[in-house]
């Protein structure tokens, strides 16, 4: 019988989350889904766990909440994913408001294709909002529209929006059982890319992952989230994560290794970041020159990619 764990992590969520609850109470034929409702509070300074305690009392929503105390997404979703007492773990963000048919997308998915291990779907801003044309341009890397052009299994290596996601959780007990690299910001770094090494990983124990656009929510995004000079943090915040992530993808390449791969050299390595940062200087492409400093800052930090390297050898392709 195919059962869900509904994860949603939270931080500083009081004026959002109950949008987010409301679409998991409003599920069609949740009453014929196992489920439950986890609610991690990450290190909230704000109402947030009276907020959700008592949505909790007043409505029937098969919930709990944990407290978190270590900030950062990754550490979030790991106490998910620890509590998760069911076949298939969904993380949902805390300004997700999924459609009403969501549970009922997954649960008729994972019966007609059994061989699916990990899935994701699109998603859209609320009606009432309006953008600047520049966003539509730059709309994946805030988690909008959809990821792929049709529904298919995913190639190795493709990723998912974390967001929506739904996992066999013993692939992610697996998974964050070992240390994470893109885990946010540290003293040094901004690390973004989570959504990814996730994905990554679940490749690596060669999980099979589906997109289905069919398994729609809405982010809903806070507004001053949608800003030009937000954007190019967002943008420094993938660059700094870059050289990591290039490891991963290294792995799916014919050499199958980070062993002999140019990765090993680290004086070419920068010389290509230095380059493409000039050429995007020339191009007067603000968006560019942001992605590359992240990834110049990133790749600078020698002993964390050291520390990566030896990381994601020792995950090379294995089961579980």
């Amino acid at each position: 019988m195919i059962s869900f764990s509904i994860v949603i992590c939270c931080y500083n969520s009081s004026s959002k989350i109950v949008k987010t609850l409301d679409s998991i109470l409003n599920q069609k034929k949740a009453d014929k889904i196992k489920y439950e409702v986890i609610i991690i509070n990450n290190a909230s300074t704000d109402n947030t766990e009276l907020v959700v305690n008592e949505y909790i009392c007043r409505y029937d929503i098969h919930a709990r909440l944990i407290n978190e105390y270590k900030s950062g997404l990754i550490f979030a979703r790991k106490a998910g994913v620890e509590a998760a007492k069911n076949v298939i773990t969904v993380f949902v963000d805390d300004d997700n408001i999924l459609d009403d048919n969501y549970f009922e997308v997954l649960n008729d998915i994972f019966k007609k294709k059994k061989d699916i291990d990990f899935i994701g779907g699109a998603s859209r801003l609320p009606d009432d909002y309006h953008v600047p044309d520049w966003f539509y341009k730059n709309s994946k890397s805030y988690a909008v529209g959809d990821q792929y052009n049709i529904n298919r299994y995913l190639e190795k290596g493709e990723v998912l929006w974390g967001a929506g996601i739904a996992v066999r959780t013993k692939y992610l007990k697996n998974i964050f059982s070992k240390e994470f690299i893109c885990i946010g910001r540290t003293s040094t770094i901004q690390l973004a890319g989570d959504d990814s090494e996730i994905c990554y990983r679940l490749h690596l124990l060669n999980a099979k992952g589906y997109y289905l656009s069919t398994l729609k929510l809405v982010h809903n995004i806070a507004v001053d989230r949608i800003s030009y000079e937000k954007l190019i943090n967002m943008k420094i915040g993938f660059g700094a994560s870059s050289p990591y992530l290039l490891l991963y993808k290294n792995l799916f390449s014919n050499k199958k290794s980070i062993k002999g791969s140019i990765l090993n050299n680290h004086f070419c390595i920068g010389i290509i970041l230095y380059i493409r940062l000039g050429m995007a200087k020339i191009n007067n492409d603000r968006l560019l020159c942001a992605f590359y400093k992240g990834a110049i800052n990133g790749f600078s930090n020698k002993l964390l990619y050291k520390r990566a390297k030896k990381i994601i050898s020792s995950l090379e392709f294995n089961e579980i």
